[in-house]
């Protein structure tokens, strides 16, 4: 619990108390060590959705990550991008990587400049199709059908 208190204090008093689920962080790290190695081999950095050409994401074999961070909360800033978001959000990738899963994240538009930056050296290069994927979307009164369609499907996997 003492952990639980420490991360769910609003000490920039942005607000964001009432976004505290109880029992969220011990249920997200339940999650977390349930995530187990999917083979002996070597672990493998995931396939990106343009592994094949049949317009899947490929390797659906291997279980999925899908990582959801960046909320715009510093928005008097430019990016308004969370501190800890993104260096949080790539460690949980690379545990999850390391253990044979594909990983996704998922952010806001405006905070993918600071995602790409500071992703790990090569896990985005895009010429590369076996690196971790991110999917950005534009705030929510922007985005088309297909991006809405898009995100829904995310949710569902």
């Amino acid at each position: 619990n003492k952990i639980n208190d420490i991360i769910t204090t609003d000490a920039g008093g942005r607000g964001m108390t009432h976004l505290v689920v109880p029992g969220d962080l011990l249920a997200s790290a339940k999650l977390l060590a349930r995530l187990t190695a999917k083979s002996k081999s070597r672990p493998r950095d995931p396939p990106s959705r343009n592994d094949d050409d049949d317009g899947d994401d490929g390797g659906d074999d291997d279980p999925l990550v899908i990582i959801l961070s960046g909320f715009p909360c510093c928005v008097a800033h430019a990016p308004p991008t969370e501190t800890d978001g993104p260096p949080g959000a790539w460690a949980i990738a690379a545990a999850a990587s390391n253990l044979g899963h594909r990983v996704v994240l998922v952010t806001d538009r405006c905070n993918e400049d600071v995602f790409r930056a500071s992703a790990p050296e090569h896990k985005l290069d895009d010429a590369d199709d076996s690196k971790w994927e991110l999917i950005t979307f534009p705030p929510e009164e922007d985005m088309t059908e297909d991006q809405s369609q898009r995100l829904r499907a995310l949710a569902r996997k």
